[in-house]
């Protein structure tokens, strides 16, 4: 077994003064020779003997151990020639010993987070297998574990933070789902975080005793409450990073605690169910005051109803109505909005700026924003919605609390009496509450002034301008995302000035990307923008000029194409391309528009309809 590293540094310094000391009494030695013709003592060549070979064993051990770490050496030792070749071959496996071991604490971290993640996704719902609380809560859990499977290992000690604030809240939800032995100041922080990650109704289904993993305790029947605490607890399983957190934790195996026998009605009717949003306090029977039906409904608690005669039982509420407050129904319509509110989640638990985020989102799906929200789900296996939770922030924004407190709202709102879908509940919701048919055209403009430099967004059109040529790129399909081109070649100068049209069609709450390019224009061109809304002016685009190498001009933010058309000269001079977003702010309706893009020289005129290039939509 080769010695380590820090072993052979300290050899390394210890040879280092030997050779130090020797190195003056060869000095010595050498001017008592030139001087005198005195010989070296023998002991002087001995020891020089010595050294030699310590320094060859050194170098032989110092060979194997950069070997093992794969440390870029030749074959042969013959390289290294004195001591100070050996320093930054030590020093560079110094390096790969502490990257290793940082790569080593980020699995371990990575290791308890699906361990913590993976009993999330097993929790369930004792009496409602579809509770969407639940549902969203394990949205997010899906959504962090694909996240923490996809971290790339890089910057180890970011990630590493990263995935254990993220695990934080999860854990903290587990703690409650187990019970045992908590004392009030710690449940009342263990309730605050779950209500701020994912909602009110969750919290209080954990305290009422409602979730549980089947693997590690069956559910409770209608005639047995839930087992009550014990003083028994399985060992803790800590996630290793500093601050070292108590994460992990084992299911908590407890004694059940003697309750006092129910008290039973004498008509088989169910009382009332509470609002979602009400948790119900622990009160004391009190035997000598019953509480009436009327103080019942005063207090914050499930009341005890006075039964009514058994002759007369009391009907039953017409199929038809549903009942305010009832369970939400998850169906495939609110797919979109699970996966958007988790990955909006994952977003802020990992505390990524707007900017960043764009650019990670953009980097996996460039097209997301030109596909409308609630269709999403039929794009990547349904993983594009979770691009969308750039446009929940934006939501957020407009109202704090729009994302946690969604379901919440609806599970006892009157609006869903009307049975439509959950999905487009939600987005009536989030559109009205985000104020998106007004907001929409600030968040496009947003996107445009982070998706640079990076990955940016996809486009429709591209036009590729030079001295003797001009290319124009389209999609040959309808298909948003393709990524095939279509490219058109013109050369001749009349064709090549005149206005290239393009019709555009965008779904509601979306935006179609054109761009013009340029590469060593001799002379200055102008770019001139014109849009159409089924003939009428619009103004519903916005334009950014860019620098050469893709990087925006940082004295020109995102202009607003006017409806009347803008000419803007400079282009290979001032500025090296433009990209224009055309934008759609209307909620329900598509937009068909028409663009008009010219290229031209200064001193010429618009030409007219010349070159066609349709990208019908």
């Amino acid at each position: 077994m080769t010695r380590s590293h820090t072993d052979l540094l300290r050899q390394l310094a210890a040879l280092g003064e030997r050779f130090s000391h020797l190195g003056g009494e060869v000095a010595e030695a050498a001017r008592e020779l030139a001087e005198a013709g005195t010989p070296p003592p023998e002991t002087l060549v001995d020891a020089l003997a010595a050294c030699r070979e310590e320094f060859e064993g050194l170098r032989a051990q110092v060979a194997e151990v950069a070997t093992e770490w794969r440390i870029g050496q030749p074959e042969t030792t013959d390289g290294i020639a004195c001591l100070s070749d050996l320093l930054p071959v030590l020093r560079a496996v110094g390096e790969a010993v502490e990257a290793e071991e940082r790569r080593a604490a980020l699995e371990s971290v990575r290791q308890g987070a699906f361990k913590i993640l993976d009993r999330v996704l097993g929790v369930e719902h004792r009496d409602d297998p579809g509770f969407p609380p639940l549902a969203l809560c394990q949205a997010k859990a899906r959504e962090l574990r694909q996240t923490v499977v996809e971290s790339p290992g890089q910057d180890v000690e970011r990630e590493t933070n990263t995935i254990a604030d993220g695990i934080r809240v999860f854990a903290d939800f587990l703690t409650m789902v187990d019970g045992g032995t908590i004392d009030d100041e710690r449940w009342g922080g263990l309730e605050d975080a779950v209500t701020q990650a994912f909602g009110r109704q969750l919290a209080v289904a954990v305290s009422r005793g409602k979730l549980y993993i089947p693997s590690e305790s069956p559910p409770s029947t209608a005639d047995e409450p839930p087992p009550g605490p014990s003083t028994e607890e399985e060992p803790v399983a800590a996630i290793a990073v500093e601050p070292v957190l108590e994460m992990v934790r084992e299911p908590v195996v407890e004694e059940a605690a003697v309750e006092p026998e129910p008290v039973m009605l004498e008509s088989p009717a169910a009382a009332p169910v509470l609002p979602a949003e009400v948790e119900e306090p622990r009160l004391e029977l009190v035997m000598e005051a019953p509480v009436q039906p009327e103080a019942a409904r005063e207090i914050a608690v499930a009341p005890v109803l006075e039964a009514p005669p058994i002759e007369e039982p009391p009907a039953p509420p017409p199929a038809e109505e549903e009942e305010e407050g009832a369970p939400l129904e998850l169906d495939e319509t609110a797919q979109w909005w699970l996966a958007a509110s988790a990955s909006w989640s994952g977003l802020k638990s990992r505390r990524l700026s707007f900017a960043d985020a764009v650019k990670e989102e953009l980097m996996k799906y460039p097209y997301v924003l030109s596909v409308p929200i609630q269709r999403s789900g039929e794009y990547e296996d349904g993983l594009l919605s979770y691009g969308y939770a750039l446009l929940l922030e934006h939501g957020e924004k407009q109202k704090a609390g729009l994302v946690n407190q969604a379901l919440e709202i609806l599970a006892t709102s009157a609006a869903r009496r009307d049975r439509g879908s959950l999905g487009s509940h939600l987005y009536a919701h989030f559109v009205s509450e985000g104020k998106l048919e007004t907001t929409y055209p600030e968040f496009v403009r947003e996107i445009l002034l982070n998706a640079f430099p990076g990955q940016g967004v996809w486009t429709d059109i591209r036009i590729h301008e030079t001295d003797t040529e001009t290319r124009v790129f389209t999609r040959p399909s309808e298909t948003i995302g393709d990524t095939e081109q279509k490219t058109r070649r013109v050369t001749d100068d009349r064709q090549r000035t005149g206005d290239h049209q393009f019709s555009i069609a965008t779904g509601p709450l979306t935006a179609r990307f054109l761009t013009i390019e340029t590469s060593d224009l001799k002379e200055a061109r102008v770019v001139e923008v014109k849009l159409t809304d089924g003939g009428t002016p619009s103004a519903n685009a916005w334009l950014l000029t860019m620098r050469s190498g893709g990087v925006p001009d940082p004295k020109a933010p995102p202009r607003r194409v006017p409806a009347e058309g803008l000419s803007l000269p400079g282009l290979g001079k001032e500025y090296h391309g433009v990209w224009l977003a055309v934008f759609n702010p209307d909620s329900v309706h598509e937009k068909p528009y028409e663009v008009k893009l010219g290229v031209r020289r200064r001193a010429q005129a618009p030409s007219g309809k010349l070159s066609k290039t349709q990208a019908g939509r």
